[in-house]
C-alpha cells in the first residue's frame, strides 16, 4: 500500500531544514491508519484494535523541504503474536533529474555516491543494505538506494503490530487469511483445471469461502466472527486449521526467512534493557 505526503511548514526540523523525525512517525501512524481500513476491514468492523508494540526507524538520507515523499507499507512477516509492517520513505526524482542528478544530502559527494539498485522491494534487500550502511565503511550511506521502479529510498521503519479485543491477542495468520490474503493459486497444491490459473470472485480461495461463511448469512454473522476472531479459533482440530494452509508453500517460505532478519531487530533492542 502506498501513500503521499506533502510536508508542511510544521513537519520541519528548524535547524536542518529537513523532514523532522517526528514526522516519520505521523506519516507511519497515518500510513498504518489506512492499512486497518485497507487491508483489515473486517477486524476492523468487528470492533478490534491494531495495538503498536515498537517501531524501529532507520534513517538513510535527509527528506529536504516541501520535497513530496511516499511512504510504502508491506507486510514483511509475522509470528505467533507480532506482525511486522515495513514502511519504505521514498521520492521520485523528477524525469528532468532522474538521469543526472542524485538527491540533495549534507554528505558530500565521494567515488561511491554511484546508486546501489534495490533489486527487489523485500525485506533482505533493504536490510542488507542498511547492514552495509552501519559497517564502519560510510559507503552506503553516500550512495542513494534506487527502488526497482527508479524511487529514492530514504528512510526504512519497521513497526511491530499485534491484533487485540482487549488482553486477547489473535495471532495475526488468522486475521490475514480471515480477510482474504492468500498464497499464489496452485502453489503447492493439485491444479484441477489447467484453463483456471489464478483466483478470482467465480474461483476464490477456500480461505475466503471459510472466512465468509463466518460473517455472511445465512450461516455466519458479525458476532460469530467475533466469537471466533476472540478464541474460537483454537478450537479447530489439526488439520481443520484453514489459516495455516492457506498461508503456506511459498508465503511460509519467505514468512520464515523475512522473521529471522525482523525479530533481531526486536531482540536487539530488548537487550538494551539490561545497559547501565
Amino acid at each position: 500500500m502506498r501513500l503521499m505526503f506533502s510536508p508542511g511548514i510544521d513537519d520541519l526540523d528548524i535547524f536542518g531544514m529537513h523532514l523532522s523525525n517526528s514526522s516519520y512517525a505521523k506519516a507511519f501512524d497515518s500510513a498504518r491508519a489506512k492499512a486497518v481500513l485497507t487491508c483489515f476491514p473486517a477486524w476492523a468492523r468487528s470492533g478490534g484494535q491494531m495495538a503498536l508494540g515498537a517501531t524501529h526507524y532507520h534513517f538513510l538520507r535527509e527528506i529536504t523541504p516541501l520535497a513530496r515523499y511516499e511512504v510504502r507499507l508491506t507486510t514483511g512477516s509475522w509470528d505467533h503474536k507480532w506482525l511486522y509492517v515495513v514502511a519504505r520513505y521514498v521520492t521520485r526524482p523528477s524525469r528532468r533529474h532522474a538521469t543526472h542528478h542524485s538527491p540533495q544530502s549534507s554528505t558530500p559527494n565521494t567515488p561511491n555516491d554511484a546508486p546501489v539498485p534495490n533489486g527487489s522491494a523485500d525485506v533482505h534487500q533493504v536490510v542488507s543494505a542498511i547492514i552495509q550502511d552501519s559497517n564502519g565503511t560510510g559507503s552506503t550511506r553516500r550512495a542513494p538506494i534506487v527502488e526497482p521502479d527508479g524511487a529514492i529510498l530514504y528512510c526504512v521503519a519497521v513497526a511491530q503490530i499485534c491484533f487485540k479485543w482487549g488482553r486477547i491477542t489473535t495471532p495475526p495468520a488468522v486475521v490475514l487469511a480471515s480477510e482474504g490474503f492468500t498464497k499464489p493459486y496452485g502453489d503447492g497444491d493439485s491444479v484441477d483445471s489447467a484453463s483456471v490459473r489464478s483466483y478470482s470472485h467465480a474461483n476464490p480461495p477456500p480461505n475466503w469461502i471459510e472466512s465468509q461463511s463466518l460473517r455472511i448469512p445465512p450461516h455466519g454473522s458479525m458476532n460469530k466472527f467475533r466469537t471466533f476472531l476472540m478464541g474460537k479459533w483454537r478450537d479447530a482440530p489439526e488439520g481443520k486449521r484453514w489459516w495455516e494452509d492457506t498461508l503456506g508453500g511459498s508465503i511460509e517460505a519467505k514468512r520464515q526467512a523475512n522473521l529471522e532478519i525482523l525479530e533481531s531487530l526486536k531482540l536487539g533492542l530488548e537487550r538494551t534493557q539490561t545497559l547501565r
